[in-house]
């Protein structure tokens, strides 16, 4: 899609001017002030986006009061695109008619080709026919007026990057595992069990030696009690005879004191019936000696009970063994499976930063070195296409280039909204000679048509010019009917 004519009415500051572009080429020459952008850049904007206080959804006006854009002749302003579609080979204008409070777009086309706001949007990107409105925007603002959108590969590969940073971290609190001694567990309850049976076995063994020596105890103590009972009565015996001489003898001895014969008394005591109890002497005195205590039988054998017990004390220092290796093999598995989603990640990563380096090659980018870094910004050389970081000359050279590029790429969207193949090269006078044929040869062999803005007061030679001064053209060309008899208009808003 080309301009082919453009007719502005009571716009800023122009009564009405009418101009023929040519399809290359068509230089705008003038001073400063002579209405060269307004005419160029402004006046097209006005008809295909209109005028609005702020931004409107769905389409990009200019942003300001339309009453400071309606001259001085009458209460509205007026403009007149036609534009050549090179595919349908049809001929369509959009007229806008604007007062202070209200706008109308009209559209004649031929019949059955239906056209709305819609249609110019498709077809119009201020950023895309005017280097010097793309230079103005943001470095990501230009990567989208491009519609290059790399969000989608950049938040992957930043989440991507964020969950490697975590997992590098939860790697390092792995360190370097070192492999203690290999222990096997061992289960302590089965030796418990072990344990209680064996000691249950005992128990029935302590029983019966129990009893047994009970018995041998019972017969000891039998024993030992009928001595004592022999003693006793020995010892009684021996002391009622005792009792008896002792009472013999005192009376003795009382009455050989009264005179009596001591023999005849004697006689008579001897006379006497006797104590039963034996006379023993001393030689002959018998001795009742305790039976010898009887042998027990030893308590049950412990020692099985021991050696469980010394095993359970061992088992618990190998259960910490085997404790230790089994979480050194626990960890060293979980820093393989850590090793193992961390080289997944960096595959994923690559394959990521793969689909993205495919996307940006399907953008078709004029050179390697032009892209879009991480933050989603254009960039040429690591460097953001700003007057900051380039010259004027460079960008003005640069720019139209990219620009042509995405149209390029962007043209077979929709047929009927083929991309306005338009490009408006402000202040071209700060390029070189050499650069000025680089820039116009390039983008009209790519099929662009350029309106070259030219400070000056003369038409450039053997050039399709336009010269501008006081807002008025001195140089005037005729301009083309735009509106056969057989054009109607299909929309009104």
């Amino acid at each position: 899609m080309k301009l082919k004519s453009l007719t502005l009415e009571n716009f800023a500051k122009y009564d009405k001017i009418s101009v023929n572009f040519d399809e290359n080429i068509t230089y705008l020459i003038g001073p400063n002030g002579s209405g060269k952008s307004t005419l160029g850049l402004e006046g097209l904007w006005f008809v295909m986006q209109g005028i609005a206080e702020k931004a409107q959804k769905g389409n990009n006006p200019i942003i300001g009061e339309r009453f400071r854009f309606i001259g001085e002749k009458t209460a509205f302003a007026k403009g007149e695109a036609v534009f050549f579609d090179e595919k349908t080979k049809h001929e369509i204008t959009a007229t806008r008619h604007m007062t202070k409070d209200a706008q109308k777009l009209t559209f004649f086309a031929p019949p059955g080709v239906n056209l709305d706001q819609q249609w110019l949007n498709d077809i119009f990107n201020i950023f895309l026919i005017s280097p010097q409105a793309f230079i103005d925007l943001t470095s990501k603002e230009q990567a989208q007026a491009l519609n290059i959108d790399t969000s989608t590969y950049d938040k992957k590969i930043a989440d991507l990057k964020a969950d490697l940073t975590i997992l590098n971290r939860e790697l390092k609190a792995f360190g370097s595992p070192v492999a203690p001694e290999k222990a096997e567990r061992i289960d302590v309850m089965v030796m418990q069990s072990e344990k209680l049976a064996e000691q249950e076995k005992i128990r029935e063994k302590q029983t019966v030696i129990d009893a047994k020596n009970k018995a041998l105890k019972d017969k000891y103590d039998s024993d030992c009690k009928d001595i004592e009972e022999e003693t006793d009565k020995f010892n009684s015996e021996q002391d009622e005879r005792q009792e008896f001489i002792n009472t013999a003898n005192d009376l003795l001895n009382s009455l050989t004191e009264m005179g009596y014969n001591g023999t005849d008394v004697q006689k008579w005591i001897d006379t006497l019936p006797m104590p039963l109890a034996k006379k023993v002497d001393e030689e002959e005195n018998p001795v009742y000696d305790y039976p010898k205590e009887p042998e027990y039988l030893p308590a049950a054998d412990q020692s099985k009970i021991t050696e469980i017990d010394k095993k359970i004390l061992d088992s618990s220092h190998t259960n910490e063994k085997a404790l230790a290796y089994k979480t050194y093999l626990e960890t060293l598995a979980k820093k393989i499976k850590k090793e193992g989603e961390i080289d997944t990640n960096k595959t994923a990563q690559k394959n990521a930063e793969m689909d993205r380096i495919s996307y940006l090659k399907s953008c078709q980018l004029p050179w390697d070195n032009l892209t879009i870094d991480e933050e989603g910004r254009l960039m040429l050389d690591g460097r953001p296409l700003k007057k900051e970081y380039w010259s004027k000359g460079e960008l003005l050279k640069r720019v139209p280039i990219i620009m042509a590029s995405t149209m390029k790429r962007d043209s077979d969207e929709k047929e009927y909204a083929s991309k306005l193949k338009y490009v408006y090269l402000e202040e071209f006078n700060l390029l070189d000679i050499e650069n000025q044929a680089i820039v116009t040869e390039y983008l009209v062999k790519e099929g662009f048509q350029l309106v070259i803005e030219y400070v000056g007061e003369k038409e450039v030679t053997d050039k399709n010019c336009i010269v501008l001064q006081g807002m008025q053209i001195v140089n005037p060309k005729p301009v083309e009917d735009k509106k056969p008899e057989e054009k109607k208009p299909n929309l009104l808003f």
